[in-house]
């Protein structure tokens, strides 16, 4: 490696291009000047990565990723305050092998400092890492993108009451399930731990309201960690309910019949039989994958998005932002392909593939990729006919592929 190669950093380069002309004569005053000068604008920059990377941390979701990285962001900043001092040390006393050790040490500290920046946007854009709800992630990424002046506050506003009113509900559905007899011990200790949770998410939404009130980005930080937090305690206790919950068959009050567990109704007198906490915990669900009265499922991606073209529509979201989030979902629709190509490309190896029901899985499919690939391009001619119906028609077709491919998955599993 050569040690005048140019760094992915512009203003480090303006270090090297210094040190190399100085090389060619130390005692040269201008070559010293540019050079003091060149380190002392990468000292002011090295601060501002530092404040950069800082605030990034304070409205980011708790993550693997957000609890590692400080340490070695850390240790690079201080690596590389080092590099810029033991630069100094060369204009007083201008030893060649201080620029041969330095200036490639800086050019991987700074290489280190930018893969970091981008694991960080990568685990953004990946954003279902964050929570296993669509909607929780939903308002947590645009929570992150308020405090980031991405997003107008009123984007997130809205979002929020959404939720609350869902909260409200689930609390009721919560509220009547306390009131049921419990069948075992395990119910009767994972419902308190449900209540505290439900009691964290509370706080949170309450947090995020307060936000619009005086714009202070440690509500977005604290709202978003507790209610990642709630919502992940939420969604595990549920899966231990479920498991947790395993109805007897009970005999009718009325006339004695042995009924299945779960029943609602005695199958022999059609009396109403008591009901018990068993495999009626699904009110444990967090409403997550349907909206209210909805007729297709919504995929995670596709919350993102339709929220996105709402909010374009209601003038709360840029032109462009809006198009970097079809983008973004023309992605995962590549993305998508890509694995159905793969998928087809080994069907021969797969014994449902070879099936009836498998080959009309395959078609829906195909036939749902194809859908989404046109609603993608009829949302994309919207840049250049600037007709919401583009928005509307490609909208359209989105969901109806999506519809189609959970039709197709449900059926390889009946």
């Amino acid at each position: 490696m050569s040690t005048f190669e140019l760094s992915l950093s512009p203003v480090f380069n303006e270090i090297i291009r210094a040190a190399e002309v100085m090389a060619q004569d130390p005692q040269d005053t201008t070559s010293q000047q540019e050079l003091a000068q060149a380190i002392a604008q990468m000292a002011e920059f090295s601060q501002t990565l530092a404040q950069t990377f800082q605030q990034a941390l304070q409205v980011r979701p708790k993550t693997e990723l957000s609890q590692r990285i400080p340490g070695q962001f850390a240790q690079e900043l201080a690596s590389l305050t080092q590099v810029l001092n033991n630069l100094k040390g060369y204009l007083k006393d201008p030893n060649p092998q201080i620029l041969e050790r330095e200036l490639p040490r800086g050019r991987q500290v700074l290489g280190n400092m930018f893969a970091i920046f981008e694991e960080m946007k990568r685990e953004e854009e990946s954003f279902p890492i964050f929570s296993k709800s669509p909607y929780i992630q939903e308002i947590v990424r645009i929570a992150t993108g308020v405090a980031k002046n991405q997003y107008k506050p009123e984007v997130l506003k809205e979002r929020v009451e959404w939720l609350r009113d869902r909260y409200l509900e689930f609390k009721d559905d919560f509220r009547n399930l306390q009131e049921i007899p419990k069948e075992n011990e395990e119910v009767e200790k994972l419902l308190p731990i449900a209540q505290q949770a439900l009691e964290q998410m509370g706080q949170a939404l309450k947090e995020m309201e307060r936000f619009q009130r005086g714009f202070d980005k440690s509500l977005l930080k604290n709202g978003c960690s507790r209610l990642l937090q709630a919502s992940e305690v939420l969604l595990a206790v549920q899966e231990r309910l479920m498991k947790a919950s395993t109805a007897q068959p009970a005999a009718c009050p009325h006339c004695g019949t042995l009924n299945p567990g779960g029943a609602k109704k005695c199958r022999h007198c059609g009396s109403k039989m008591p009901q018990v906490v068993g495999l009626s915990t699904q009110t444990m669900e967090l409403k997550e994958n349907f909206e209210p009265n909805a007729q297709a499922p919504s995929y995670t991606y596709l919350v993102r998005l339709e929220g996105s073209i709402n909010s374009f529509r209601r003038g709360l979201l840029e032109r462009s932002d809006l198009k970097r989030e079809i983008d973004f979902f023309a992605g995962k629709v590549a993305e998508g392909r890509a694995k159905f190509t793969q998928l087809q490309s080994q069907s021969d190896r797969q014994p449902e593939a070879q099936t009836e029901k498998g080959q009309r899985a395959y078609q829906m499919m195909a036939q749902g990729l194809n859908s989404l690939e046109s609603g993608v391009a009829q949302m994309r001619q919207y840049f250049t006919t600037e007709a919401e119906s583009d928005l509307e028609k490609g909208l359209e077709l989105v969901n109806a592929g999506a519809e189609e491919m959970i039709a197709a998955q449900e059926s390889l599993l009946r």
